[in-house]
């Protein structure tokens, strides 16, 4: 939270859309038109505060504010950043001395910084200020250290009273903005009626909160305020202009949230005048609506422009029509990006979710198909038999140590490994990579595994559908271990179906498959050897991988043919795929493996399929 007056005070006269040094002719309701001279802004950012926390978010809200105003309304802008009391004293005198004694000029004044609220609580006066980057922290409300370093609202206003120029208009986005209510009499509700008097004065007030409110430092407010005068969005009456009053009732509207409630007020010394943006004609286009449904949080730009800090939800914006690009960054770095279409009149809606959490594995897409499941190797394995098995996913990669460790703390299991009265993984046996220190699992590796991206092992069967339940309920989809016959169609290749994943040919196995053989008797970093015909990594070799079927000997006499699940009941799970361990012949696809599912061993971990 920000605890900041990005006060915009929008010093009106006159409205200039084409030139900066050419008058601005607009029409009244009577068809009479008026001519203003020119326009002049002076916009100050106060962020790198020397005893108030620095605003970040400043330097952007001034510079979006400047390019809005010089591109669109032909503003003579003058910028300023980080003005100390002097320098911002002499500032405003200077731009008002100079600008502000014709008439026929329009003025703004945007101030991006602190602000602070003093109250006197034995007569309840209210006071507001804008701050200097060389004011200290007031510590009660007679601190004159700070109230001499800081420009008091009074003071603003008596200045802008001053000014001989007609139309005058003060934006504050900023906590406790809405203390310089305090010193304008009337209430702050906003008119009913929209003003088209040129002819008479104005001095209109809008701040992004209420006195006491502390504003987000998100840009928000300023983002609504450039896309008010840079397009139609806040034109009511859908006439080409823009008034203080549409101004003020838009903010009011849609720069609300919890924290902030944008307030609308005219001086009721000078309430009888109406400010005017002219807005572009090639700005007034047909309008449609961006529904965005995010899934993920990070910054969103559309078309490389800042809109907002994302969370997930859903959220609207109205745009012209034409084609953009939204994007979602974090960090810098870009976690989504889609293009999309505005037509007008409608609602496009598009869902920003990312990839994969970084916890999630990576998944195969794996077409259904029919295959030849079993072999005539061992009795298990009999019948060859005709299966078919629908659409899934499978995990790229067997579960890495890194990732086992990840899901091991996010739940708080146990440090002995247990979980809801299940061993997870034997964290007693010397084999296991994972270790367990100050309340924290960690990679220590071990003779098996000499590296984080090496599979998990010494993982019970509880450990390994606890992970896939795990990754379920983290991301709102269906994770589960695959059956024996997901496993075995993937494995394989689909309907193709080789003997080993990746090869029919065992002296080939080698580049498919770390076995007995080549695997040094230890397991290595998954992805290592190629992939199988489906892009599917160790499906032969490096560790077993629990199924979520109970194992029966004879299951195949009596299988279904459509997508099996296996027995209804047992003592043992099925384990697929052969390991570091095992020779070519116990790494086929068909070979069916079984252990009790609260056993471990170094070679058994497991692989993640989604539905």
């Amino acid at each position: 939270m920000k605890r900041i007056i990005t006060i915009t005070l929008l010093f009106w006269v006159a409205a200039n859309v084409y030139a900066q040094k050419q008058p601005a002719i607009i029409p009244t309701s009577d068809h009479r038109t008026i001519e203003y001279d020119a326009s002049y802004a002076l916009v100050i950012g106060n962020g790198n505060y020397e005893h108030f926390n620095r605003l970040k978010g400043v330097h952007a809200d001034v510079i979006a504010v400047k390019q809005a105003l010089e591109k669109y309304h032909g503003f003579t802008v003058i910028l300023k950043e980080n003005l100390t009391k002097a320098n911002m004293d002499n500032a405003i005198r200077e731009f008002i001395r100079k600008y502000g004694n014709s008439t026929e000029n329009r003025l703004l004044f945007y101030f991006a910084g602190h602000g602070k609220t003093l109250t006197n609580k034995t007569t309840n006066d209210v006071r507001g200020y804008i701050v200097p980057v060389d004011a200290k922290m007031p510590k009660s409300h007679n601190d004159f250290k700070f109230i001499d370093k800081a420009v008091s609202m009074g003071q603003i206003k008596e200045e802008i009273r001053n000014i001989t120029s007609k139309h005058v208009l003060f934006i504050f986005d900023a906590c406790f903005s809405g203390s310089i209510f305090a010193d304008i009499r009337g209430d702050i509700d906003i008119p009913d009626g929209i003003l088209y008097s040129f002819n008479n004065t104005a001095r209109q007030i809008i701040t992004s909160g209420t006195g006491d409110e502390t504003v987000p430092d998100d840009g928000k407010f300023r983002r609504h305020f450039v896309d008010a005068i840079t397009t139609h969005v806040a034109d009511g009456y859908e006439d080409g202009y823009l008034t203080a009053s549409e101004l003020g009732i838009y903010l009011k509207n849609e720069a609300v949230t919890q924290y902030q409630h944008p307030q609308y007020k005219e001086d009721d010394k000078a309430d009888q005048g109406d400010f005017i943006f002219v807005l572009p004609n090639r700005l007034r286009r047909e309008r449609g609506t961006l529904k965005l449904i995010s899934h993920m949080s990070g910054k969103l730009y559309i078309d490389n422009v800042d809109f907002e800090y994302l969370n997930n939800g859903i959220t609207t914006y109205t745009l012209t029509t034409g084609n953009y690009t939204a994007q979602i960054f974090d960090n810098g770095q870009s976690l989504w990006q889609q293009n999309f279409t505005i037509e007008a009149g409608d609602t496009t809606t598009i869902t920003a979710k990312p990839q994969k959490e970084p916890f999630e594995p990576e998944m195969v897409s794996i077409k259904g198909g029919t295959f030849q499941m079993g072999s005539n190797n061992y009795d298990d394995e009999k019948p060859i038999h005709s299966v078919t098995v629908k659409d899934f996913y499978m995990s790229k990669y067997e579960v890495t140590n890194e990732e086992f460790i990840y899901f091991l703390n996010d739940i708080n299991c146990s440090g002995s490994g247990s979980y809801n009265g299940k061993e997870l993984i034997d964290m007693d046996d010397s084999d296991c990579a994972i270790g367990y220190k100050d309340g924290r699992f960690y990679f220590k590796g071990s003779s098996c595994a000499g590296n984080k991206r090496c599979p998990v092992i010494e993982v019970t069967w509880y450990g390994a559908n606890e992970y896939c339940k795990w990754l379920s309920n983290k991301t709102g989809k269906n994770y589960v271990l695959p059956t024996e016959a997901e496993w075995e169609y993937a494995a394989g290749g689909g309907s193709t179906h080789q003997k080993w994943a990746g090869t029919n040919s065992e002296n080939s196995l080698g580049n498919y498959a770390w076995y007995w053989k080549n695997s040094g008797k230890k397991t290595h970093p998954v992805g290592s050897k190629r992939p199988n015909s489906l892009g599917l990594y160790d499906m032969s070799g490096n560790v077993y991988e629990w199924c979520s079927d109970w194992y029966k000997s004879d299951y195949y006499q009596n299988s279904p043919s459509d997508n099996p699940k296996g027995a209804s009941n047992g003592s043992i799970r099925v384990v697929r795929g052969g390991s570091w361990l095992n020779f070519a012949t116990n790494c086929r696809v068909a070979i069916r493996g079984d252990d009790f599912p609260a056993y471990s061993n170094y070679f058994i971990g497991l692989r993640a399929a989604l539905r």
